[in-house]
């Protein structure tokens, strides 16, 4: 099976968060509109943090309990730049064993150059399997709000992270 992946981030306390959002590709346009009908009137798309939890709450049941997405969550305590760094050293050879060969990510200013260049060192030290990578800001693709969300939800912790248990293969990229 093909899929596509998409990342976004969070930071919150001292503890940084990459989380994936992992669709296949039979599943991609029709989880873009269920993603998409969660647009009040007037909103371009939304953004979890600034959602009510009881919004928050409407979109993970949803987002769940549509059967359309895996997740992988990366997480540790330090400098931002090495997290993301390490999160996306590991997260090359599971997005591989997993098929995908999208990788979206939501475009963060000045981060985006050392991202193109971690995961080629990756992608060659894994003996360059096919893996296309793009930036995109998040109206670029709704799916990116779904890492948003899953990145929000895990930082956030307690029931919140529990809510997305099911479907995520979290790991602590400080072994903390």
């Amino acid at each position: 099976m093909s899929a596509q992946a998409f990342v976004d981030e969070s930071a919150r306390g001292s503890r940084y968060h990459v989380c994936i959002a992992v669709v296949l590709d039979g599943d991609v346009d029709e989880l873009r509109r269920l993603v998409r009908s969660f647009c009040l009137p007037g909103q371009r798309r939304w953004h979890f943090v600034t959602e009510r939890d009881s919004r928050r709450r409407q979109i993970l049941d949803a987002l769940i309990g549509s059967g359309q997405i895996s997740a992988l969550a990366f997480s540790g305590k330090g400098r931002d730049h090495d997290l993301r760094a390490e999160s996306f050293r590991r997260m090359v050879a599971a997005l591989v064993d997993r098929g995908v060969h999208r990788l979206v990510i939501e475009s963060r200013q000045g981060r985006d150059q050392r991202d193109r260049q971690v995961l080629v060192e990756e992608l060659h030290r894994l003996g360059d399997p096919v893996l296309q990578y793009v930036h995109l800001p998040p109206s670029g693709d709704p799916l990116l709000w779904v890492a948003d969300a899953l990145a929000w939800s895990h930082s956030a912790g307690g029931a919140w992270r529990q809510r997305i248990a099911t479907i995520t293969s979290a790991q602590d990229v400080t072994g903390r």
